[in-house]
């Protein structure tokens, strides 16, 4: 998978056509450049939304004379077809529209969405040892939607369902409702929600071979039996099948049948699992990254997820995706960046990475790679 082409209008402070090399791009400069939104381009030509903003009118151009921007990119398959994608954000009379196009053609988001695959690594991804259960989680489904069709669909449709029933649950417990209402929407948490769960489980089974292989062969040697949990208040092992799953998730809601009538919402399913990710030593058999890793050693457990997150996309899609890795090399010794760099020079794939110096790369890496320069003049 290679992208040939970028046209920008009104990206932030980006506008121009890039044409572009297969291999590693290099995009170096100073803060403020706007080597990141050139990536964000990408990302949202791959997920249809933005990387770092919730509202896309910040997308547009402070200040233009018509709000909108529009973003097309044309891509080769690795049978050498050429595809185009497109992006339209207007905000006319603040009122926010978006329009997607693939090959000119006219698409729903849910079409356009995963079209081109991408991997990215950004600064904010240690958020994914450090922060929320729910940053974990989301990092994860998008995954599994780049793998699974159908699978964006089915957690719109257990999101309805939770907050249908969760509304319920107050209605019960302010004597408005019956319980025996709660059958019904039982059984399509249930429904909904194992498939979930069974697809998360099912990912990172696959994934954790690529995990322990990058961080045995590859990076720092404290963190060469790293390893992840699911934890999850449904199920405990993964090895339940999806009846079972859905058998373990009926007994959950029916246990706790009092808890959730009392806390007057859903206590058990999905949206309440984690990932915890531990590294066993002979003095401890399971150290947690997030209690006691330092920043160095998260952002390389961060890196080997999403490189493991690319390996196993290649080996399912039969194509190599994109790779996007924004300020990469900070926080990383010298060692361990000329192993992340043998590690993207063995991948075959298109790289772009933005760094703040030339001195982060080796000159051996900056050799074999493409300089993109971003003119803003």
């Amino acid at each position: 998978m290679n992208i040939n082409s970028l046209s920008l209008q009104q990206f932030k402070n980006l506008s121009g056509t890039y044409t572009l090399s297969p291999g590693v791009t290099l995009i170096v400069g100073d803060n403020g450049l706007g080597k990141t939104n050139f990536l964000e381009t990408i990302y949202y030509l791959s997920r249809g939304r933005s990387l770092r903003h919730s509202d896309d009118r910040h997308l547009i151009l402070w200040g233009a004379s018509y709000p909108f921007t529009k973003l097309q990119g044309t891509f080769s398959d690795s049978n050498g077809e050429e595809h185009s994608l497109s992006v339209i954000v207007s905000n006319e009379q603040d009122r926010l529209q978006k329009k997607y196009f693939i090959n000119e053609v006219p698409r729903q988001k849910t079409t356009f969405k995963h079209t081109l695959p991408v991997i990215v690594f950004a600064p904010t991804d240690i958020e994914f040892l450090i922060g929320s259960p729910d940053v974990r989680r989301t990092m994860l489904d998008d995954f599994v939607g780049m793998l699974v069709p159908g699978f964006t669909t089915l957690e719109r449709d257990y999101s309805k369902t939770l907050k249908q029933r969760n509304k319920l649950l107050k209605q019960i417990r302010n004597s408005e409702a019956s319980e025996k209402q709660l059958g019904y929407w039982d059984e399509k948490l249930i429904e909904f929600g194992a498939d979930i769960i069974g697809y998360r489980i099912a990912t990172l089974v696959e994934l954790l071979p690529f995990v322990k292989k990058l961080a045995h062969e590859i990076f720092a040697q404290d963190l060469q039996s790293l390893d992840f949990d699911y934890l999850s208040k449904v199920v405990d092992s993964y090895e339940n099948g999806i009846d079972e799953i859905k058998s373990a998730f009926e007994q959950k809601l029916l246990a706790g049948r009092d808890k959730e009538l009392n806390a007057a919402m859903t206590l058990y399913g999905p949206q309440r699992d984690d990932i915890s990710f531990f590294y066993v030593s002979d003095i401890k058999p399971k150290i947690s990254i997030h209690e006691f890793g330092s920043r160095g050693q998260m952002r390389i457990v961060a890196l080997i997820f999403k490189f493991a997150m690319w390996h196993h996309l290649r080996d399912v899609l039969g194509e190599k995706p994109v790779m996007l890795l924004d300020d990469v090399m900070a926080e990383l010794d010298e060692k361990n960046r000329k192993r992340l760099e043998d590690v993207v020079k063995g991948s075959g794939a298109q790289v772009f990475i933005t760094g703040t110096s030339k001195e982060e790369f080796s000159n051996d890496f900056i050799t074999q790679s493409s300089l993109l320069d971003l003119d803003l003049t």
